[in-house]
């Protein structure tokens, strides 16, 4: 490295003119050399100092697993409720069980979890509490997407996440995050966040049945874009959770797979994904498997 040299000797230089002692930088050096040298030094510098993050050791490899919420009360008689209803408790159970599964997999550290915003998959995500178990110390972040919704029938059948006919709790960040407190008793192990992913009001609303799914997909598929761009602003992540609709399962390997295969998308089914490298891109997802409730 030619400049190594000049460096020194600038600094030599500095040193003897302070002492009352001779220019020692050779003849030759030239004003542009010794800028372009100082240059080089201060970018070194820099990069020991600021370091880039360096995704290509941190995310490496990534899996990303689709979670479908547990049973729902409405489809065993229990709840009135069909556009949000609840879990039952038998849903709650196989909520706490997928997560067992993950978490015997995989530390906790290495998780960032999102959810749809309706109530029964926010409710499958609290399912994480009590499988961590009382003498944890874990804290956990989970990030309300409201996209992650668009998928879901109810929520095509009005258009979108954003219509005016969808109650604020499901897409606003204030009402959304006190309702996960809510659901979760307000634990101490966890910590809610809300995701904008920009979703939009559809033009769909009132039209064709085929329409508001092919819309509800477009919306699922760039909600989860922005969950994938989010993870890779993480540190230490291994593992992307995203608890969900059946539909977004059904069209993401549908997607991956140029519909070569369909997914059994059972109450709390568990779809692996995994990635090509630290860079996250939708299409870049291989899907493995999907496992269902019953095969835990």
């Amino acid at each position: 490295f030619f400049f190594l040299p000049l460096a020194k000797g600038l600094v030599l230089r500095s040193h003897l003119q302070k002492k009352g002692g001779a220019n020692t930088l050779p003849r030759h050096t030239s004003s542009a050399q010794i800028r372009i040298v100082l240059r080089l030094i201060s970018l070194k510098c820099e990069k020991h100092l600021h370091p880039r993050p360096d995704h290509s050791e941190r995310c490496e490899p990534m899996k990303v697993l689709l979670v479908r919420h547990g049973e729902r009360a409405d489809e065993c008689g229990e709840s009135n409720d069909r556009f949000d209803p609840p879990l039952t408790a038998q849903g709650k159970a196989q909520a706490a069980s997928a997560w067992s599964k993950i978490l015997g997999a995989h530390e906790i550290s290495s998780l960032r979890v999102y959810t749809s915003s309706m109530t029964r998959c926010m409710e499958t995500t609290c399912g994480v509490i009590s499988s961590l178990g009382s003498s944890s110390s874990v804290d956990l972040t989970i990030t309300i997407v409201p996209g992650l919704a668009s998928c879901a029938a109810a929520i095509n059948r009005l258009g979108s996440i954003r219509s005016d006919d969808v109650p604020a709790r499901l897409k606003s960040s204030k009402e959304a995050t006190e309702r996960g407190q809510e659901l979760s008793l307000n634990s101490a192990k966890v910590r809610w966040d809300f995701l904008d992913d920009g979703t939009t009001a559809s033009s769909y609303v009132g039209g064709a049945e085929d329409a508001w799914w092919e819309e509800g997909e477009k919306e699922w598929v760039k909600a989860m874009r922005t969950v994938l761009s989010h993870t890779e602003e993480g540190e230490g992540c291994e593992v992307c959770v995203v608890v969900t609709h059946r539909e977004g399962i059904r069209t993401l390997v549908r997607m991956l797979t140029a519909g070569a295969q369909r997914a059994r998308t059972s109450f709390c089914c568990v779809a692996s994904f995994s990635g090509g490298g630290a860079a996250l891109a939708l299409e870049d997802l291989t899907y493995e498997d999907c496992v269902a409730f019953e095969e835990y």
